[in-house]
């Protein structure tokens, strides 16, 4: 077919997607069962912090339209990675809807054609070009699935959005090489730009052309703005109620760092008190509870109430049914009519009424049967928590969250915690016992969950490096915090501690001020602090001035280093500083540079003999 044929086609496509779009564009709903309040997504999206994370080091990314504007000439591929519920559907959406929109100097003007898929919907499907005819162009009978391939091969101006790679799951019989990871690896489409939305970094990636971009969460500015653009016809006193209301118990606000949590408190109705919310857990359960009290009081029918009571409380078929799909291959959709024979015709219409099930749209427009699947996967974790915190055996336990990775499905581990009794910590040891990497930060968020604190994790978890990173969330890093807060209140020695591109500056009163708004307290028994910046970070001298000040309090440390920054020359005047007991070392920021070790009665660096820890003739100033 010549470019007559081309011409037509590619015509047809922007047509119908444009269309798409806006019908899923402006169809948003923060809470499925409130079907009056439906929203447009620009009218609700607002950007949380995104942290571009390259060769080792973190930048803040202005705008997602940065991505678009300032690539790296090898850069084909972006991951954006966040934890569940961190707005990574939402941006893919705005993201189209700024194509479909014209957005005025938006980046997305410069692309023809914009594919926008949601890998939960392809199950076995390995063809991209029978996805899209099947999903955003709704089956068009004027495009066939060879239109749609001869279209993407021959513009040269293309963007794709593959949204919920953690959730796509290939059938039983399916080949492993599909489509989708021939594009991750750049087999496929190697010169078009395509976005990749997970809770983790697909092994299908090729590092070499992608670049990795992750969502924080909502910083209070964020939650202002969503609280003001949400809450139409509100005053601006009720939004700042709101918004206060947030303040008082410490873990609920962090909580609500977290974009879907958030959004959730903003618009459940009937708000009770949120004092006593300590927790994840806690929070859930109160979010529950303002749900269900919703719905009973929407209707008087006692035999509708007498059902939602009971329900409530009594959900053992969902919760099995829940674990059950998380661990076949994260198959959390089900046919209507087989789950409500396993859950009962009521206990299916409750949850469905209260807005935790949802008919799924993938099934409708395909359709075929009618599926169901959770309004969000948190709620399918929560309820398969309710099966893992009642495992009574170590070995029972292991069988179960061996199966289950805590990257992808971290809120299983918390939520089990905070529904397990006090004296049951046998997710706390499994996670203590398995001592991977990965698994110290669940320790820490799970160490919150309990309604006792576990001292025995938190030793554990001091007896090794404690990380504050750049560009994890605020919710662990205020957690990680605690950690030391407990320990220090204990008397427990903390191995050490490492500020990546967190450190701010030392306060008079002996604690370490980091650059996300959090306090490090002074920590009497820390042994070793390690301060790590951006390559070439100029340190300025007000950050350091109060240093004998921590080292004062610091009476256990016996290390300090500073690493990859430029320190202030000359230093500041540490006439207080008693460094006798103390090494303080300097890395500095170019390649193959010695460390430097301070002679504090000089303020000189000394080269440093990291072999002996004894130092070496010469000196060298800042």
């Amino acid at each position: 077919m010549g470019d007559a044929g081309y011409e037509k086609h590619k015509r047809r496509m922007i047509e119908r997607l444009r269309e798409k779009y806006e019908d899923k564009c402006s169809a948003i709903q923060p809470i499925p069962f409130i079907k009056n309040k439906v929203h447009n997504v620009r009218d609700l999206f607002v950007p949380n912090e995104m942290i571009l994370e390259s060769d080792g080091s973190f930048d803040t990314l202005q705008s997602y339209n940065h991505m678009f504007t300032n690539e790296k000439p090898n850069t084909v591929r972006y991951l954006i990675k966040g934890g569940a519920g961190h707005g990574k559907s939402t941006l893919l959406l705005q993201m189209a809807d700024d194509w479909r929109s014209n957005v005025e100097n938006s980046p997305f003007s410069n692309y023809e054609i914009l594919i926008l898929l949601n890998l939960r919907q392809l199950g076995g499907i390995g063809s991209i070009y029978r996805a899209i005819k099947l999903f955003p162009l709704d089956r068009d009978p004027q495009l066939e699935t060879k239109d749609i391939k001869m279209v993407l091969d021959k513009c040269t101006s293309t963007l794709i959005l593959l949204d919920s790679f953690d959730e796509y799951w290939k059938q039983a019989g399916e080949p492993q090489i599909t489509d989708i990871s021939r594009i991750l690896s750049g087999e496929m489409f190697p010169n078009t730009m395509v976005v990749v939305a997970s809770r983790y970094i697909p092994k299908e990636c090729n590092q070499e052309i992608t670049k990795c971009v992750k969502l924080t969460g909502f910083s209070k500015k964020s939650r202002e703005e969503y609280a003001s653009k949400s809450l139409v016809g509100k005053s601006k006193e009720e939004v700042t109620k709101l918004l206060q209301s947030l303040e008082k118990p410490y873990v609920l606000s962090h909580i609500c760092e977290i974009p879907l949590f958030f959004v959730m408190y903003v618009h459940i109705p009937e708000k009770q008190a949120t004092e006593l919310v300590t927790s994840v857990t806690v929070f859930f359960k109160y979010v529950l509870k303002c749900l269900f009290s919703h719905m009973r009081n929407k209707t008087r029918d006692d035999n509708v109430r007498s059902c939602s009571t009971e329900f409530e409380f009594k959900h053992d078929n969902l919760n099995k049914i829940s674990l059950e799909g998380i661990l076949n291959k994260e198959k959390l959709m089900w046919d209507k009519a087989e789950l409500k024979e396993k859950l009962g015709t009521q206990s299916h219409d409750f949850f469905v009424r209260a807005g935790l099930l949802v008919e799924d749209d993938a099934s409708l427009e395909l359709k075929a049967k009618t599926s169901v699947k959770f309004y969000h996967d948190i709620f399918a974790e929560w309820f398969a928590a309710y099966v893992v915190s009642a495992t009574d055996t170590m070995s029972e336990l292991e069988s179960v969250l061996d199966q289950i990775d805590p990257v992808s499905h971290p809120y299983i581990y918390r939520f089990a915690c905070g529904l397990s009794p006090p004296e049951n910590n046998l997710i706390m040891y499994y996670l203590t016992k398995k001592n991977k990497p990965e698994y110290k930060e669940f320790v820490i968020l799970c160490n919150l969950e309990q309604q006792s604190q576990n001292l025995t994790s938190v030793r554990e978890l001091c007896s090794n490096a404690l990380k504050l990173t750049k560009g994890d969330n605020m919710l662990l890093q205020s957690s990680t915090v605690k950690i030391l807060q407990l320990a220090s209140a204990n008397g427990i020695p903390i191995s050490t501690l490492v500020l990546n591109q967190t450190f701010d500056k030392f306060r008079e009163s002996g604690s370490i001020a980091l650059n996300n708004g959090l306090d490090v307290p002074s920590l009497s028994l820390l042994k070793e602090l390690v301060i790590g910046t951006k390559h070439g970070y100029i340190m300025a001298g007000d950050q350091i001035q109060s240093l004998p000040a921590f080292l004062k309090q610091s009476t256990a440390l016996n290390k300090l280093s500073f690493d990859k920054c430029v320190m202030p020359e000359p230093l500041p005047d540490w006439s207080r500083l008693d460094s006798a007991h103390i090494q303080v070392t300097w890395q500095r920021h170019y390649d193959k540079a010695p460390r430097l070790l301070l002679d504090s009665n000089t303020g000189s660096w000394e080269r440093y003999n990291v072999q002996n820890d004894t130092e070496v003739t010469g000196t060298t100033k800042a």
